[in-house]
């Protein structure tokens, strides 16, 4: 039994394959974030700013933060992954480029233009290299359940805690 797509099936299959949206790449522009970050400057741009509202947390501050970290924690307000109110509030009203430009604009800020770039690490002398071998093995834990206040937040290798055995 041969079988053939009528052309109304087809029909339908073809406008719906164009009504889906296309995924298209967004590229940050930081000169058009800086017009756009009016609401997060009143408690990301202020050093040890504390918010009370729904409960009383550090206000990280976003200035060099990693743009792609940004996108994502914006997406996830968005989303409803992350549940602070307000947060929340701001990301829904934004679009995918609002999000791109003001992740430009923070990413941009705390970099130096023409600074250096970071050497690359060399290796050990032999004598750091023993010593090392003799170090205890450390490995970073996760706290068992982490507060709102520290799931909000990106950890720093140094405030992440170890846990260290000897070899």
């Amino acid at each position: 039994m041969k079988t053939t797509l009528s052309p109304m099936f087809a029909a339908l299959a073809l406008t719906v394959a164009a009504a889906l949206p296309v995924q298209a790449q967004v590229t940050g522009d930081a000169a058009a974030g800086a017009g756009k970050v009016a609401m997060c400057i009143g408690c990301h741009g202020i050093v040890g700013y504390k918010s009370s509202f729904p409960e009383v947390y550090r206000v990280p501050r976003i200035s060099g933060q990693n743009a792609k970290y940004i996108e994502v924690v914006l997406d996830s307000y968005k989303k409803g992954d992350r549940k602070h109110p307000s947060m929340r509030g701001i990301a829904t009203s934004m679009t995918e480029q609002d999000i791109a430009d003001v992740a430009a604009y923070y990413a941009a800020q705390g970099k130096v233009e023409g600074a250096a770039a970071l050497p690359a690490p060399r290796e050990p002398s032999a004598q750091v290299g023993q010593l090392l071998q003799r170090a205890p093995a450390c490995r970073a834990t996760a706290p068992t359940s982490p507060s709102p206040s520290t799931r909000a937040t990106p950890r720093s290798p140094a405030s992440t805690p170890t846990t260290c055995t000897w070899r």
